[in-house]
């Protein structure tokens, strides 16, 4: 079956200052024509390399429908065996859900991979397609997972670091999204990338006001950041979630400029509140 995708709305930052800004790509589910992933599945980092295999077992890919032929796809990441995290503008309209965990390759059959199907959709109530806060969302899988070596939950950040800002922390995007804005081909093998946190007012100085304190910012150095398809991946830093990928410069890594992440640490309360997740259990 073919898939065919919706077209991808460009916003641009507000200004805060003289310097030049930067067009940004917010609601960048991939917008490419693909076979369904659940049967055939496919799909980079710009500026990334391929992982070992199963490396980061909290890493999931979820192919999204807004009727039965037409959908796109987007990253996500376990955090219980019956809930993943993704960005809010990636379910935006969508009917249902397929979520692929424990896979490599998409274009092979491995048998560490496993299907599920969305129960339920729940995005932030304070999402807006028009604003850029608040982007964060919770799918609930129709049946619960079994974790093995290739399918592990993420460590959500503890209570104490919700004053952490993590700036000049290193940390690791990953995801099967392009790894070229222009020629916008998908990885068919997971990619990652390190990266540097920086100031969210650094940030700005690059995407202008939309950058507020509900979210992190990672350095655009080296041509390193989230492009097409990436969106609601993990940002990790030792092993924690800090961030959930939710917008990067139009041309993703060409121009150097940073990605921006949902700050987990600013929606631990909702996290809990809305899945099975004790946040409390990560002060142990």
């Amino acid at each position: 079956m073919r898939v065919f995708l919706a077209i991808c709305v460009a916003l641009t930052g507000v200004a805060v200052s003289a310097a030049p800004q930067v067009s940004t790509r917010y609601r960048s589910r991939y917008a490419k024509a693909l076979e369904s992933t659940h049967n055939a599945p496919k799909p980079r980092i710009d500026g990334g390399q391929e992982a070992v295999p199963h490396s980061f077992p909290y890493q999931v890919f979820v192919e999204l429908y807004y009727s039965p032929s037409y959908g796109t796809y987007c990253g996500g990441v376990l955090i219980s065996a019956n809930y993943v995290l993704t960005a809010a503008h990636c379910i935006d309209s969508i009917y249902i859900a397929y979520v692929i965990l424990g896979a490599h390759n998409l274009k092979q059959t491995e048998n560490t991979a496993v299907l599920r199907i969305s129960e339920e959709m729940k995005p932030h109530e304070n999402f807006s397609v028009f604003y850029y806060p608040n982007d964060i969302a919770l799918i609930k899988l129709s049946e619960s997972v079994e974790f093995t070596d290739a399918i592990q939950p993420v460590a959500l950040p503890k209570r104490s670091d919700v004053d952490n800002t993590f700036v000049d922390a290193v940390g690791t995007i990953s995801g099967w999204g392009a790894t070229d804005y222009v020629d916008d081909s998908m990885s068919s093998v997971l990619n990652y990338v390190n990266v540097k946190v920086i100031t969210n007012r650094s940030c700005r100085l690059v995407f202008g006001g939309l950058v507020v304190d509900s979210m992190v910012c990672t350095s655009g150095l080296n041509h390193a950041s989230t492009c097409l398809g990436d969106n609601g991946g993990p940002l990790v830093v030792n092993g924690v979630l800090v961030g959930i990928a939710s917008y990067y410069s139009e041309g993703c890594g060409d121009l150097e400029a940073p990605s921006g992440f949902t700050r987990v640490t600013s929606f631990l309360d909702w996290i809990e509140k809305n899945s099975d997740v004790i946040t409390q259990a990560c002060e142990i």
